[in-house]
């Protein structure tokens, strides 16, 4: 199971980092396999996640990549938008490098990249506060702006912590499992599970909702009425 369910499967010894002192939005999920004849989606994807008990705003911040060949990070980069509520994912759909091959359709992303295509063989994505393009090398680490990073494949970005033991594959995605900031342990693959922000309820819902609770509670109350006035002594 995906975090933050957190049962773990398959370790890789991915990189990840957060730059501050509390999980904040991570980056939940990698698939980059999209499109392939055997592909489950025929779209690459990242999705992120909020373990925080509060709202995060994401307006001006930014999903950005990196080939694990080069130490350029991708333009244009990603921009985010909107509120990532407390428990829920954000999808950024991305092209697979060969659409139309393969896999099923994603299910309605929040944002959209058409030219960002993440390489199976490596690379790194990291999640930043701001929309200026990443000038770091490979120590994007310790970068203010980094709110998480996280790579796979030949690369090694942490200087020295380790390399990725996979990939993923065209039915299983990069997947965090916990958040303990250990980058081995916080990470395996499974089969991919692209989950957007839920949609909210328009007013009219809410008000249909609240009226049906409302009418619910008066049955509830008639019936205990009632239900004294029969056990009541003559």
């Amino acid at each position: 199971m995906k975090y933050p369910v957190g049962m773990a499967v398959a370790s890789l010894c991915l990189l990840s980092h957060s730059s501050v002192t509390h999980a904040a939005v991570v980056i939940n999920e990698i698939y980059n396999h999209g499109g392939q004849p055997t592909s489950t989606y025929d779209s690459n994807f990242v999705e992120l996640y909020n373990p925080d008990a509060t709202s995060w705003n994401l307006d001006g911040w930014s999903v950005q990549y990196s080939y694990f060949a080069s130490n350029a990070w991708s333009v244009p980069l990603t921009p985010l938008s909107g509120q990532l509520a407390p428990g829920s994912s954000y999808l950024i759909a991305l092209p697979s490098g060969v659409p139309g091959t393969g896999g099923a359709a994603l299910p309605t992303p929040d944002a959209t990249d058409s030219t960002t295509i993440l390489h199976a063989s490596g690379g790194r994505v990291a999640l930043v506060s701001d929309l200026g393009r990443l000038l770091c090398d490979r120590a994007c680490a310790g970068q203010y702006n980094v709110i998480d990073l996280v790579a796979w494949g030949s690369i090694n970005i942490l200087g020295g912590s380790g390399l990725s033991a996979g990939n993923g594959s065209a039915t299983q995605s990069i997947q965090r499992q916990t958040q303990t900031f250990t980058n081995w342990r916080d990470f395996g693959t499974a089969a991919p599970t692209p989950t957007p922000s839920p949609v909210p309820l328009p007013a009219a819902a809410w008000l249909m909702l609240s009226g049906l609770g409302g009418v619910a509670a008066f049955a509830r109350r008639r019936r205990g009425e009632a239900g004294m006035l029969q056990t009541k002594p003559s």
